[in-house]
């Protein structure tokens, strides 16, 4: 029964539509033939959702019991997924921080074993053009960080509001729904510079129409 009808809404829907293709209004009669589709093309609608409605709603029940089971079970880890990834994220910074001043440390003191190795040298044979030459300072390595098995850090650059008054127009989105919901409440007695308000009659069928 169900393909049936699924066939024969198919075969209305295409006569619908092989219609819709020669519809032009360029005078009264067009005006009320077009009139004439669009209250056959809504009964079609009315008869496609009479058939699918039932078949989408148990169909969405189904799929809402099935997400909601998977739900009670993912949600959790995924949860657990985020506080864990955050905590390593965190700790991996601060490995970084101190890994960084580490190295600078270790830097300077190389630095200064350097400097002070070729003071030395030209204090000892009364060379002081060695004071002019190139220091040669010998690299030293600050342990590394520890790297988890399995795992690798990705840079994912994200932001965060300081001073929304500062952000450019170009950033910013339009709350159209906002906009449109003014717009029903005062009509054209809307004032919102930049946006043009006007109206649009759109067809729909009076009560009892067959």
């Amino acid at each position: 029964m169900s393909d049936t009808t699924d066939l024969a809404l198919q075969t209305t829907q295409k006569a619908v539509l092989s219609r819709l293709a020669s519809l032009q209004i360029t005078n009264d009669a067009d005006f009320v033939t077009v009139a004439e589709w669009l209250a056959w093309n809504r009964d079609v609608q009315k008869q496609v959702k009479a058939h699918h409605d039932p078949i989408c709603e148990a169909k969405h029940k189904e799929h809402k019991s099935a997400t909601a089971a998977r739900a009670a079970l993912l949600d959790p880890l995924i949860k657990g997924d985020g506080l864990a990834s955050r905590m390593m994220s965190v700790y991996r910074a601060e490995q970084e921080r101190k890994r960084r001043e580490e190295q600078a440390k270790l830097d300077a003191e190389a630095k200064k074993r350097a400097e002070d190795a070729v003071l030395a040298e030209a204090e000892e044979t009364g060379d002081e053009s060695l004071l002019d030459q190139p220091l040669d300072v010998p690299v030293v390595r600050a342990a590394p960080i520890v790297q988890p098995e399995g795992f690798t850090f990705v840079v994912m650059w994200k932001f965060r509001i300081v001073d929304a008054t500062k952000i450019p127009r170009q950033w910013l989105m339009l709350d159209e729904k906002k906009v449109q919901k003014q717009i029903e409440a005062t009509k054209m007695q809307t004032a919102i510079e930049g946006i043009q308000v006007y109206e649009e009659k759109i067809p729909r069928r009076t009560r009892g129409a067959s």
